[in-house]
């Protein structure tokens, strides 16, 4: 590993993870970058320009990466909101979710502005359903993939409880 002239590894910044997220294959033996050049599995590039952001826009902190099934690549940033705590009652204004053509980084659209307060996390599921996830809000959201709300779990600013799990007891046997 490189390492810096203080003597400590170099660690690379987490924002060009973003710009690799176009490159990775879903576990073919090879991917296919964004050019179109086949490349053996493992080996990844930063594509530079990719992701095309709006005009006037910049990249907040991104909390949450995922791909639905067009390839297209979802991201859940904070808008340009920074971690505070304890964290700010009012919520982003601007949208918290892009969505860019996976293959050109081509900006498609933006939804979430004025629902969450401190985005955290991003999944998408099989369906295409986008799970969210707010530390400020301590709720958890399912959108569809155009950012329609479909389901909120939790009460906004309410501790859950976390359930205990209970043990079965052996079965005995004669």
């Amino acid at each position: 590993m490189r390492q810096s002239r203080a003597g400590r590894p170099l660690v690379p910044m987490i924002l060009p993870a973003i710009l690799l997220v176009p490159l990775l294959s879903s576990g073919d033996p090879g991917s296919v970058s964004a050019a179109g050049a086949t490349r053996p599995a493992g080996q990844h590039h930063v594509v530079h320009g990719w992701p095309e952001l709006p005009p006037g826009e910049i990249l907040g902190e991104a909390t949450g990466v995922g791909i639905d099934s067009n390839g297209n690549v979802l991201v859940f940033h904070r808008a340009g909101r920074v971690w505070m705590e304890p964290f700010p009652t009012e919520p982003i204004a601007r949208p918290t979710v892009w969505v860019f053509d996976g293959r050109t980084g081509r900006f498609l659209r933006s939804w979430g502005a004025g629902v969450f307060m401190m985005p955290h996390g991003l999944t998408v599921d099989h369906d295409d359903n986008v799970w969210l996830t707010d530390v400020g809000l301590r709720q958890v959201f399912k959108f569809s993939v155009d950012g329609r709300l479909l389901l909120k779990l939790g009460e906004a600013g309410t501790h859950g409880q976390m359930l205990a799990t209970s043990t079965v007891p052996p079965t005995s046997r004669s």
